[in-house]
């Protein structure tokens, strides 16, 4: 029997996009195993979205203690996965880690406070992220800023001694505790952000963290098979497709004679 054209288009249509690797499974944090596991941050632009999109894995320890389940970021990873306002290099000696813990009664979680600095010539940042937690309430003003606020009767108050900040709106964002089905986790909290340049340094601002939205997961699989370069997938499928090409034409002379 003649194979099916829609089979082989979807099998050669595989072939021809990029290998990607299999999904990763949400953490199980009944298992009080130590070991590797994966984080992931929420990435989306838009600070009110929560669990829609994630970037990519970053690796994390996980281990239990009595009824806490801890994931920690070391530092290395801190400064690498933290992306500084300009082109600037980690400072050594300021980062520290970033660790979660989850309470596996509730499945609630908080992190522990968390900073770190960069430097440029003579341009330097640094932030500290307070404690976020999934049952905390806060988010940001709108329309236009990352500052943080905690309700709008709190806006209205400042508004007369920070005119910045009439009309702007407190758009509170939902916690979320761990959710085992996904791995999904949303802390709530601010960070504290101070720049200079030289020698005069900004005022401290405090905004709506996004950094407490996560996905927690197990160690991702590797790849189904080692990433090939795009002209090497290509003369892949060239070849299945001459060598498919000529078994049709093969089974369809020999129905022919039949």
């Amino acid at each position: 029997m003649l194979a099916r054209p829609a089979a082989l288009v979807s099998v050669l249509a595989g072939l021809a996009a990029p290998w990607a690797a299999r999904a990763a499974e949400p953490l199980d944090v009944t298992d009080a195993t130590p070991r590797s596991v994966a984080v992931q941050f929420e990435d989306s632009a838009d600070l009110s979205s929560t669990g829609q999109s994630f970037g990519s894995f970053w690796p994390a320890a996980w281990s239990v203690s009595g009824n806490v389940g801890r994931v920690e970021i070391s530092i290395e990873t801190h400064e690498q996965l933290r992306d500084p306002p300009l082109v600037m290099a980690p400072i050594p000696g300021t980062f520290e880690p970033i660790v979660i813990e989850i309470d596996l009664s509730t499945l609630e979680a908080t992190t522990l406070p968390t900073s770190g600095a960069f430097t440029n010539g003579t341009q330097s940042f640094a932030f500290a992220t307070f404690a976020l937690d999934s049952t905390g309430v806060g988010g940001f003003a709108s329309p236009g800023t990352p500052w943080f606020c905690s309700s709008q009767a709190e806006l209205d108050m400042l508004c007369a001694f920070i005119p910045s900040l009439c009309g702007k709106v407190c758009i509170l964002v939902p916690g979320a505790a761990f959710d085992p089905l996904t791995g999904n986790v949303n802390m709530i909290g601010l960070e504290e952000q101070i720049g200079c340049d030289g020698q005069p340094c900004f005022d401290a601002i405090y905004v709506f963290t996004p950094n407490g939205d996560l996905r927690l997961s197990e160690d991702p699989p590797p790849p189904l098979v080692p990433s090939a370069s795009a002209p090497g997938r290509m003369a892949l499928v060239v070849l299945l497709g001459a060598a498919a090409s000529t078994l049709l034409w093969r089974r369809w002379r020999g129905a022919e004679r039949a």
